[in-house]
């Protein structure tokens, strides 16, 4: 990760055990949670990297997926879970070298686009959980 810039995943975690408590009915909000934060993300990634002359394909290369949600609906409860995965697609171009501007490597230092999108939008995040959960209260 660069220098400066560290995100603390205890508050997520402990989000996480929080969420198996949520109201019956949150799933759908929790959902589109998740998607609005993981598409924020992603265009956030895609915006720092635009005008890139290393990449300059680089911003189609950085995708988002949804795991984890059956139909649309996401019953919380037992193991059921949702996922949004965010970063470059190692099938496109350019996601490859993506990867490694983003995490760096012997010779490149890593630039943290991803890393700090993901930062921005904690608070965003939360909110959206926040709504969802005060939604069915």
């Amino acid at each position: 990760m660069p220098d400066g810039l560290s995100i603390d995943d205890s508050e997520i975690l402990e989000l996480a055990a929080d969420l198996a408590k949520v109201p019956e009915g949150a799933g759908r909000g929790i959902v589109q949670a998740v998607e609005v934060s993981s598409r924020n993300i992603k265009d956030s990634w895609r915006d720092a990297l635009k005008g890139s002359e290393t990449v300059p394909l680089g911003p189609n290369a950085i995708t988002y997926d949804l795991h984890g949600m059956a139909s649309g609906s996401l019953a919380l409860g037992g193991s059921s879970s949702v996922v949004g995965e965010i970063g470059p697609s190692l099938d496109s171009a350019q996601g490859p070298i993506v990867g490694i501007l983003e995490e760096g490597s012997a010779t490149e230092t890593p630039r943290g686009f991803g890393a700090h999108a993901l930062a921005e939008e904690l608070v965003g995040f939360e909110a959206g959980l926040a709504k969802a959960v005060g939604d069915v209260l």
